[in-house]
């Protein structure tokens, strides 16, 4: 892969001269990587949790930043779009619009920034999808140069009817990419699929519908609402450097587009991937330690901490190794003898070699890791809480498949289960508002985005909307995203007690349709524990749950472009400055 590059009018002005060498004041003097850091916990500051059996293990952190002022991509963009148009999309929302209205109203935020967008070709192909295929936006090799008035008419022209083929779309999306590949090999391409809803027609295989996943490309999976099928498309999304991504409410749905869309565009390390030795990295997708792990793309801004554990400290090191877009002076900040060596290389496909071995600042020295090892346990209850939701998949009443042919509970599955880990979650979150109330952290956005993560699992666990819920708030705690899914306003329905065993093992359905969408837990109380409620100021059901939609994890780039396809220019400013007792607030009786 060459560097993506282009000779501006001085050569000291930007990232964009590629001439080298490189003097002052050009802002590629500077390194792409701008600091890392690894730290390990000093013993004597007490965790508030044990995270090991083995007591030689010390928990440390890696802590990687990339600078600021990435130049947008020149790689040329094709972004394929393939939009849910089925009935559904004409339900109303609670502002009153229909999904298919949010979505629309997005894509055209999305267009007109594709059209101002500078420095970088971007092409454009629109499908729609119910039980057929309906060409929308085609044969836009670069959207700069199209009227961008006419297609954002010939998108408004989308009707929402049918039922949902995903089979067909996928069909169709892999044909059109592949094709276009053939013809543009040195192009990247982007699938963006959208869908609200269940398969009602075609192929319900996931293992079939992952072979028609197209292939050399992204592909970012977005499941809109509560009633799509978010195991089906976690499962699409499985494949490396795929997503899967909710959309909680419509109304927030730029929001997500337009992190996906400032990871397209401001890439600074590409295909990433670290490697330890002596010391192990969590892996939060296996909720394992490994001594390599995969974390995708680097972009302009990003800061990343990824935890590790290790019996020789001071024998760490961590190579971060990927494809560099930007050709920049190495990393080469000053060290001594008393710090451990962080090992930074770049692999550089134009050149064929590995280059650039550089170094970072290191500390082992009083370092109090209590928030991130608060941060580890709630990775380690999200793995659980995804895990025991994938056990079983509920039947959707509004899906006249899943009603027609019941469904399978598979024999393992043990509702002790389901109050065993409700139990561990109320006790973590109990620990953690005790850790904030101690330490007088109340405005810390920080340790407040966990005790959502625990409460949303713990809230979730059990019922039709965890998978989608635990796996959203699991990725992006994981990946350290921007977006966080928090709308829980319709998911508080009395739990399903009546079930009747249908001939044949392991088959039920319940005695009533109008209770499917709810708690599938029959005792949902059950080995509940009685100091839980002895002091409701700390009972997890009376906790408020924060609507920010921005982790702590934003950066001012990503979210200046949320702003422009959200068209909500205040995001950010109110999420941001809430008062620190509004942050911790607590419902008592």
């Amino acid at each position: 892969m060459s560097n993506q590059s282009s000779t501006s009018s001085s050569p000291f002005a930007s990232l964009e001269d590629p001439v080298f060498p490189h003097f002052p004041p050009s802002i590629r003097c500077q390194p792409i990587i701008d600091y890392t850091n690894i730290q390990y916990h000093d013993q004597a500051h007490k965790l508030p949790i044990e995270l090991f059996e083995d007591p030689e293990y010390t928990f440390g952190i890696f802590n990687l930043q990339i600078r600021g002022e990435i130049p947008i991509t020149k790689k040329h963009l094709h972004i394929f779009f393939t939009i849910d148009g089925t009935g559904s999309m004409r339900d109303i929302c609670s502002d009153g619009r229909t999904k298919m209205d949010h979505i629309l109203f997005t894509l055209e935020n999305m267009l007109y920034k594709f059209h101002e967008t500078e420095n970088c070709e971007i092409s454009v192909h629109v499908q729609s999808f119910d039980t057929q295929i309906y060409e929308i936006i085609t044969d836009i090799p670069d959207i700069k140069k199209s009227d961008i008035q006419i297609l954002v008419q010939k998108i408004k022209k989308i009707r929402p009817n049918g039922s949902t083929n995903i089979e067909i779309a996928l069909l169709s999306a892999s044909n059109l990419i592949g094709k276009y590949k053939t013809m543009n090999p040195d192009h990247e391409v982007a699938h963006i699929f959208l869908t609200d809803g269940e398969i009602t027609d075609g192929s319900h295989d996931v293992h079939e519908l992952k072979t028609h996943v197209p292939q050399d490309c992204t592909n970012i999976f977005i499941g809109y609402g509560k009633h799509h099928d978010s195991m089906l498309l976690s499962g699409l999304a499985s494949k490396k450097n795929n997503e899967y991504r909710f959309v909680d409410a419509l109304e927030k749905a730029g929001l997500v587009y337009g992190e996906i869309i400032h990871g397209l565009f401001y890439k600074a390390i590409a295909d990433v991937t670290l490697h330890a030795e002596g010391c192990e990295i969590y892996d939060y997708t296996t909720n394992t330690w490994t001594s390599s792990l995969e974390i995708g793309n680097l972009l302009s801004e990003q800061k990343k901490i990824y935890h590790l554990r290790s019996k020789t400290p001071e024998e760490s090191s961590i190579k971060v190794i990927g494809t560099t877009i930007v050709q920049t002076k190495p990393f080469e900040p000053l060290t001594n003898e008393s710090e451990v060596q962080t090992e930074c290389i770049y692999r550089s496909l134009k050149l064929s070699k590995l280059a650039d071995d550089i170094e970072s600042d290191s500390d082992t020295r009083g370092s109090n890791l209590s928030n991130y090892a608060l941060r580890q346990r709630t990775q380690e209850l999200l793995f659980e809480a995804r895990k025991l939701s994938e056990k079983f998949k509920p039947i959707n009443p509004l899906n006249s498949y899943y009603f027609s042919n019941y469904t399978v509970r598979p024999p393992d599955i043990n509702y002790g289960e389901n109050n065993v880990l409700k139990k561990k979650l109320k006790q973590f979150h109990t620990l953690l508002l005790d850790y904030i109330r101690e330490n007088h952290l109340e405005s810390d956005q920080f340790l407040k985005t966990l005790c959502d993560d625990i409460y949303i699992a713990n809230k979730t666990v059990g019922t039709p909307y965890a998978t989608m819920f635990t796996t959203a708030r699991q990725t992006t705690q994981g990946r350290q995203q921007t977006y966080n899914c928090s709308t829980l306003d319709d998911i508080d329905d009395p739990p399903v007690s009546n079930f009747t065993k249908l001939p044949g093992a392991n088959i039920f359905r319940p005695n009533y349709i109008k209770n499917l969408k709810y708690n599938l837990d029959p005792n949902p109380d059950q080995d509940q524990d009685p100091d839980q409620d002895q002091d409701q100021d700390l009972n997890i059901d009376n906790y408020m749950v924060s609507h920010n939609a921005l982790t702590p994890y934003s950066s001012d780039g990503v979210v200046s472009l949320m702003r422009e396809v959200s068209g909500n220019h205040t995001l950010g400013q109110d999420e941001l400055q809430d008062e620190p007792q509004k942050k911790l607030t607590l419902e008592t009786p």
